[in-house]
């Protein structure tokens, strides 16, 4: 999703950060995703970037917080994406876990609830 400009000067500094720690299926909960995400976005801002943060989202919710922020974006913009939570790989594809991961059952449930 980021932009280079030759310059160092852009039009806005733009971040999507999404912390993922309740995870549905019992072994898959985390611990210190949403403070990573909470404490990158602090340090962004400090930067002046316009941080949009989110947390434990859905597969649905995922989507519409990626398709949206992505709406948001112009040319000439820096912008930065963040993650923490879980990740997956299949047929050397990587997809974001969202938190409602006990939908997954296959490798082919993972390319229909996983964000690639």
């Amino acid at each position: 999703m980021a932009t280079s400009n030759a310059g160092s000067s852009f039009r806005r500094k733009r971040a999507l950060v999404i912390g993922n720690n309740n995870y549905s299926r019992p072994d898959s909960k985390l611990r210190h995703c949403i403070n990573d995400a909470n404490d990158l976005s602090k340090l962004l801002e400090k930067i002046s970037f316009k941080v949009t943060t989110h947390h434990d989202l859905t597969n649905e919710q995922m989507v519409k917080a990626i398709r949206d922020f992505g709406n948001t974006i112009v040319d000439g913009d820096l912008v930065m994406f963040y993650f923490s939570g879980h990740g997956y790989q299949v047929k050397d594809k990587n997809y974001l876990m969202p938190v409602d991961d006990a939908k997954i059952e296959t490798d082919e449930d993972v390319e229909d609830y996983a964000f690639e």
